[in-house]
């Protein structure tokens, strides 16, 4: 029913979707000299937010996020890599040599 109606008001599309945004409204709580707000568990969830986030001050308000590993999921690609026949160290370092490699470095 929902779909026929949005596809009556937007006509046919491309894809078979459509992503509804739902905005909830809480209150700032007073902590020590800051402010706080709670979020929902539910979105807390969907997000995947664990103990520490991101905060991104952006133009239209703050962005929250899970904080991400600077490397996160190296490791598998690499692993993907070496598994269809790439050599990791000897293309990260051809053609890269210096100085003190070429002169003072002995075997």
């Amino acid at each position: 029913m929902l779909f026929r109606l949005l596809k009556l008001l937007w006509g046919d599309t491309e894809c078979n979707y459509f992503v509804v945004t739902l905005i909830m409204e809480t209150k700032l709580i007073k902590i020590g000299n800051s402010f706080g707000i709670r979020i929902p568990k539910s979105l807390i969830k969907q997000y995947n937010l664990v103990n520490e986030i991101e905060i991104d001050p952006t133009r239209n308000g703050i962005l929250i996020k899970s904080k991400t590993k600077a490397r996160a999921g190296w490791e598998k690609q690499l692993e993907t890599a070496i598994k269809a026949g790439y050599k990791p160290d000897d293309e990260l370092t051809e053609g890269f040599t210096d100085e003190f490699t070429e002169t003072e470095w002995q075997w």
